[in-house]
């Protein structure tokens, strides 16, 4: 059996998942327990739809992404005109931050290409717009359903993620592209790494309030976080790694010139997925395995910076193999195994599709 044999297999499944609307069942943001409306898994499984019907050119495949893209375009999915409407937590934004608006993008970005209609990027285009980009730090504020600017996302993975994503709408190439430089430029500031090449889960204040003032802010955020905050910060950490790595991976592939790929930092967090801290971390981490698809995630990091890695083919074989043997349910078809929320993970499988058909051991 082979990798694209087992995403075929997982779509066919998810065909049966797919409401008369065009929306996938919801989850609840894995271990955050955030309800979520159904747009985050309706966007990866479009993606997973698209890829299955690039495989078979079955046409069911193509008719589930057209029911998908339709609903990620419909009234309901921003019922005040900005931003998506992602989850249902009144503590939070509705909007999951820039990483929720950015799953639709990529989604969006799929269906322009296998439906050939401008709508969808459009549509896309129009939501990246009515975000608040801050040109002298290279970040993005986040946009409220209301249309309201929260403050800028701090999460580094949500910038990350949000930059990869919205240089997929590129088409022709406009100011977005501008905007996703100039957070390439300013990614030495903007997010920070432990000695052995761990990402920071925040930006530092610093890179938001330079100077005295920030450096102030880091100095008394350290001393305020408990033992336990920091245990817990090490695991999340480790649990998102190989997610930032593949949004860099995305970055790399739209913009292959840019020095950060051959910088020394970019090899050290590369590199970092090899170290022990991280293979034996990543076994237990709620936000490996359980919520990320870790796996897939480290084999397309290899994919898309194989000059930092001994032997890439065996270790994306190794890595492809190993998520699927822990999270693939061979009954249901589905990636629901040991899962801390069985609807958001089998539609996270869709994080396969840029990986190259492989056997699976």
């Amino acid at each position: 059996m082979t990798l694209y044999d087992i995403l075929v297999e997982s779509a066919s499944a998810g065909i049966a998942l797919l409401r008369d609307d065009g929306s996938m069942p919801p989850g609840h943001n894995g271990p955050y327990n955030d309800p979520e409306t159904p747009i985050r898994n309706t966007a990866h499984w479009l993606i997973t739809f698209a890829k299955a019907f690039e495989i078979t050119s079955d046409v069911r495949f193509f008719d589930a992404v057209t029911g998908c893209a339709k609903y990620l375009i419909s009234d309901e999915t921003r019922p005040g005109g900005a931003a998506f409407f992602c989850r249902n937590n009144p503590e939070k934004d509705f909007s999951n931050g820039l990483i929720g608006q950015a799953w639709v993008f990529e989604a969006l970005a799929s269906a322009t290409d296998l439906l050939d209609d401008n709508i969808y990027i459009e549509f896309a285009k129009e939501v990246y717009r009515l975000h608040k980009f801050e040109q002298d730090f290279g970040l993005w504020h986040i946009l409220n359903v209301d249309g309201s600017f929260g403050p800028i996302d701090m999460t580094f993975n949500h910038q990350l993620w949000f930059a990869a994503c919205a240089g997929l709408l590129l088409k022709p190439l406009d100011g977005i592209g501008a905007q996703v430089r100039r957070f390439l430029d300013c990614l030495d500031n903007n997010f920070r790494i432990y000695k052995k090449g761990r990402i920071a889960h925040s930006i530092p204040k610093t890179a938001v309030s330079p100077g005295i003032v920030g450096a102030l802010k880091s100095i008394k955020g350290r001393l305020t976080s408990s033992q336990e905050d920091r245990i817990f910060e090490k695991d999340r950490e480790i649990g998102y790694h190989a997610f930032n790595l593949y949004a860099f991976g995305m970055l790399a592939e739209r913009f292959p010139e840019h020095d950060f790929w051959q910088s020394r930092k970019m090899k050290t967090i590369a590199d970092y997925i090899e170290r022990e801290e991280f293979i034996n971390g990543i076994k237990t981490s709620r936000f490996g395995y359980p919520y990320n698809p870790p796996g897939f995630e480290c084999a397309y990091a290899i994919t898309a910076f194989p000059q930092y890695f001994d032997n890439p083919d065996s270790l994306i074989a190794n890595w492809v193999s190993r998520q699927i043997e822990k999270c693939f349910d061979n009954d249901s078809s589905l990636m629901v195994l040991n899962s801390a929320d069985s609807m958001t993970s089998a539609a996270r499988i869709y994080e396969a599709t840029r990986l190259p058909d492989i056997s699976i051991e």
